[in-house]
């Protein structure tokens, strides 16, 4: 009988509930204020006339904001605060990170709350925190702020105001070892992340931890699976050469791009041609290259690179990406003498379709 293959999708354990954190801490901000004026001892500190901001960073339609917001708005109605003075803003920072949105997010937040100034600022992750601590530095003065959800090692800003850092303790190998008892016979953990810090920091602790598991799982990670790619391919001699073109429509959308700078700098094999397809709307003129994977691949880039024409007789090439762009540069390589890579049929051409 065939065994069927089991895949694990982690998703850490963790030992502190982020609510009860923040209503804590508004009534310990007021005690502070209320007890140099009132030194007698009070049973109960009145929170209804106190102002909660909370800030994602994300999307305002992603379940981890509408259910931390549900969760925040029932923990703080519970100790007092009215729910019309409980605001909660989704920043949407991850599709419009440019420093002329931040500039223009920075200032309707001081149009909406310059008048009515929030007594705590809840920060749901490092990135909310960064904007309220440098982009709306003027407009939230001396506000203080709980800054949740923030990576082992995170430095907090240096700033007038006062900043609590709430450091989750993310228990990876608890939580891989009940996954293990769910699934005896699986394989392989499949790490699912993204390319912001507090998602490197995350895949920095899975692969400290994975030496435990080593030679019985195997790790594959899907934040940026190039870059995994890359660190294995990397260890080769110099003389087997390795070219990475990284299509972007913004400069910003660059992710992990001080890693492969570095990696270009320190290995002599290796070339990493960034290329933004809107260099028009950049804030600062872009230098680099410029239109779409298929453009550079086109233009002779690589072959200067090498000093040899990439082609089926010497190069494989790895798509992942648009279904348009996987598309164009498979005809373009069908044209040149290669040919997809099959169950069936070696070949030169090897494409990630998990956009179907």
């Amino acid at each position: 009988m065939k065994r069927e293959s089991h895949l694990i999708f982690i998703r850490p354990l963790k030992r502190a509930t982020l609510a009860s954190w923040c209503l804590v801490l508004m009534i310990s901000l007021t005690w502070q204020h209320s007890h140099s004026a009132v030194p007698q001892a009070q049973d109960q500190v009145d929170l209804s006339g106190k102002n909660v901001l909370v800030l994602h960073a994300w999307e305002a339609n992603l379940p981890m904001s509408t259910e931390t917001n549900k969760a925040l708005s029932c923990v703080f109605s519970s100790g007092g605060i009215p729910a019309f003075n409980q605001s909660f803003e989704c920043l949407d920072l991850r599709r419009n990170p440019g420093p002329e949105y931040k500039k223009l997010l920075a200032e309707k937040m001081r149009l909406q709350y310059g008048h009515r100034k929030p007594d705590l600022i809840i920060a749901v992750n490092p990135i909310a925190m960064r904007f309220a601590t440098d982009d709306c530095r003027d407009v939230f003065a001396d506000i203080p702020s709980l800054a949740l959800m923030l990576p082992t090692g995170f430095q907090v800003p240096k700033t007038s105001r006062r900043v609590i850092s709430h450091f989750p303790s993310l228990d990876i190998v608890r939580t891989l070892d009940i996954a293990l008892k769910l699934v005896p016979h699986a394989k392989r953990v499949y790490v699912a992340s993204g390319s912001y810090e507090t998602d490197i920091a995350f895949e920095n602790q899975v692969r400290q931890v994975s030496e435990k598991w080593e030679g019985r799982l195997q790790f594959l990670y899907l934040s940026s699976p190039f870059v995994s790619m890359l660190s294995t391919y990397l260890r080769f001699p110099p003389e087997r050469r390795v070219a990475l073109i990284h299509g972007v429509r913004y400069s910003w959308d660059l992710g992990y791009r001080s890693i492969l700078m570095a990696m270009e700098h320190l290995r002599t094999n290796f070339t990493y041609i960034p290329v933004v397809s809107r260099p028009k709307e950049e804030p600062v003129p872009w230098k680099g290259a410029t239109g779409h994977v298929q453009d550079v691949w086109k233009s002779g880039t690589i072959e200067k690179a090498w000093g040899i024409r990439p082609g089926p007789e010497n190069t494989h090439v790895f798509m992942c990406g648009s279904p348009r762009m996987s598309e164009s540069m498979t005809a373009m390589l069908r044209q040149e003498g290669s040919k997809e890579d099959t169950k069936n049929e070696p070949g030169q051409i090897h494409v990630e379709k998990y956009w179907q």
